[in-house]
């Protein structure tokens, strides 16, 4: 009888062990990880699945493993019409990761029993023994291969074995069967498939956010307890392996690099506050977008100079050379404007239990990918953080305002707030109490401006400030 061994962790992972599960409980911007799980069949991806499941949960992770489409989500009655199998595993592939996207306040890793890439290599695959054709194989790829939801999987794994491997485990699976499942022209087939698709996703196939490592767990002698044994201490070397890089993707999460300018040089070029049609020039400018929103070249840059630099925010927090931008946003309905309370819990001891009337946050790296809808980073950093605070923002409508800095001290020359007003329908809007998200009271209120300003001194400085803008404003 195999007993399972202890997960054992290199002793120079404990420190970001450590790390990486304080990060769990206050930091859920870049969680959950997601991992993919694929390789030939019979390489032994099951069992070394289980056991990082296992092992994570044992360390503190909360781990969901998305079971396999093809064995468990598409009825065996398709599997006559390969092309249309393989279509819905690729759908079904598609539509989990979309899924697991929004599941970072239920679950640290996310692991895939096969997902988008195997989808690519099996579409690959279907091309190659002519099933179809190669202009629906590329299009077919190329959407499965879209940043959207790509860039979003941190790992994938893959596990390769050979010819003589497979058929010694498909044996000991299937002990009644005579022949393998695949016959030894497909397996090769299948095999050149998948060494093709690394050969591509290295040289930028896929996105290079996603980190791409192979294991090999061919068996030297593919037989008897030996062989067991040995099959059993590789997958387990191959799980330890999985969970520290793992462990390393949660702390390196955290290291975020953020958006930032020369203080010095913006400082003597802006104009603050900035009116709507300067701000929305600004951001198209320095973060070189086009209205359309599409990407274009750092030399075509006009107007207000340098482009954002990103930098990692512990280092940025230390730099006063660095000015910080910061995605913010009021809330209005019916010319009034919803107000919230800082907690008791609130980080920053200045604001507990103080009025505020802004949410956002540090324009992130993350903001960049369109994953969000946005137009620009702004407006992505902006979505990100109302789905992180609040509930209910129906139908939010983000409208650039104007620019604040406050110079008075020197937190506020570190930041420059870039201030939005999102419109929304709803007026029963609710703060979350996701973890490292903003921590206010429940039962927020809509008020009118002049019950803003007659309450003023309540309210946090950055608030105050965007008060008095908007009070100019109407005057």
């Amino acid at each position: 009888m195999h007993i399972p061994k202890p997960i054992h962790i290199d002793p120079n992972m404990i420190s970001q062990l450590a790390q990486a599960t304080s990060i769990l409980k206050t930091q859920r911007t870049n969680l959950p990880v997601l991992v993919e799980l694929t390789g030939l069949p019979k390489a032994g991806k099951t069992m070394a699945m289980n056991r990082i499941k296992r092992g994570l949960s044992q360390l503190g992770f909360n781990t969901k493993i998305v079971p396999e489409a093809a064995t468990e989500r598409v009825d065996k009655k398709f599997r006559s019409d390969l092309f249309a199998f393989n279509l819905q595993c690729m759908l079904i592939n598609l539509q989990e990761v979309i899924k697991a996207m929004s599941e970072g306040d239920k679950y640290d890793t996310i692991i895939f029993d096969r997902g988008l890439f195997d989808s690519v290599v099996w579409i690959d695959f279907l091309s190659e023994i002519g099933l179809v054709s190669q202009d629906i194989a590329e299009t077919l790829e190329k959407f499965c291969n879209h940043p959207a939801w790509n860039d979003d999987i941190s790992h994938v794994f893959l596990l390769t074995t050979d010819w003589e491997t497979y058929q010694y485990r498909f044996s000991l699976d299937s002990p009644v069967k005579a022949e393998s499942g695949l016959s030894e022209d497909y397996f090769s087939t299948l095999t050149k498939c998948y060494q093709r698709k690394v050969i591509e996703f290295s040289s930028g196939g896929r996105s290079k956010l996603t980190k791409l490592t192979t294991y090999d767990c061919s068996l030297k002698e593919p037989s008897g307890r030996s062989a067991l044994e040995t099959s059993w201490g590789r997958t387990h070397e191959i799980a330890e392996d999985m969970i520290q890089k793992i462990i390393s993707t949660v702390v390196e999460g955290t290291l975020e690099s953020i958006a930032t300018l020369p203080a010095r040089e913006y400082a003597d070029n802006i104009n603050i506050p900035m009116d709507s049609e300067s701000l929305s020039n600004f951001i198209r400018d320095v973060f070189l977008r086009t209205e359309s929103g599409k990407l274009r070249d750092q030399n075509k840059a006009k107007g207000y100079g340098t482009p954002v630099k990103w930098v990692e925010r512990g280092k940025a927090e230390q730099d006063d050379s660095l000015l910080q931008l910061i995605a913010s946003a009021y809330f209005t309905n019916n010319d009034e404007y919803l107000v919230l309370q800082h907690s008791e819990n609130e980080a920053k001891k200045e604001h507990k239990k103080n009025l505020t009337i802004i949410v956002g946050g540090h324009i992130d790296e993350i903001d960049r990918r369109d994953r969000w809808g946005g137009a620009n980073e702004v407006h992505n950093c902006l979505l990100r953080e109302i789905r992180e605070e609040l509930a209910h923002v129906d139908m939010p409508k983000i409208v650039p305002r104007f620019a604040i800095r406050q110079s008075d001290t020197s937190m506020g020359k570190r930041h420059m707030a870039l201030v939005h007003e999102v419109q929304t329908f709803n007026r029963r809007i609710q703060p979350l109490q996701t973890p490292g998200a903003g921590d206010y009271e429940s039962d927020p209120a809509f008020q009118s401006l002049p019950w803003l300003i007659q309450n003023i001194t309540r309210f946090d400085g950055w608030s105050q400030a965007i008060i008095n803008k908007l009070a100019d404003d109407v005057q």
